[in-house]
């Protein structure tokens, strides 16, 4: 009886929970995933940090033996401390959840638009697809 029980405590509290979702401003949500922005600290002296984090969506997983990589591209005004981030900076490397962080400065004020490009893959137990996009995203001045 208590295990029945257990199962059933812990299914609800899953349900409750939900899936695992990405925190911060929703870059774009596709079909089977999800990339956010999230300024991490520092944004009211111009600088700090910039988190990108993917999430797939239901059967669908990061595969970790393919690209996985985001390119920045900073306006004037802008520095980041890298314009290329691979699978080998990524701070969370799992099939549920990927996550990069990027160190920024701006010395102008104003918001500064980051152009981002991610190329990436996500497969199910069939079939992979690869994801290529561009957004921008706003880092305020100080």
């Amino acid at each position: 009886m208590r295990t029945w029980l257990g199962v059933v405590a812990l299914g609800a509290l899953t349900a409750w929970a939900g899936p695992a979702r990405a925190e911060g401003q929703v870059l774009k949500d596709g079909d089977n995933f999800v990339w956010t922005a999230e300024l991490l600290a520092g944004a009211a002296r111009g600088e700090g940090k910039l988190a990108l984090t993917l999430v797939p969506r239901g059967k669908w997983k990061i595969t970790l033996e393919a690209p996985l990589k985001v390119g920045l591209a900073p306006p004037a005004g802008l520095s980041v401390a890298k314009t290329l981030l691979k699978k080998d900076d990524l701070l969370v490397k799992t099939k549920e959840r990927a996550r990069f962080e990027v160190g920024y400065q701006v010395t102008s004020p104003g918001k500064h638009p980051l152009k981002l490009s991610f190329d990436f893959v996500l497969c199910d137990d069939k079939i992979c697809q690869k994801k290529k996009f561009d957004v921008e995203y706003p880092i305020p001045g100080p």
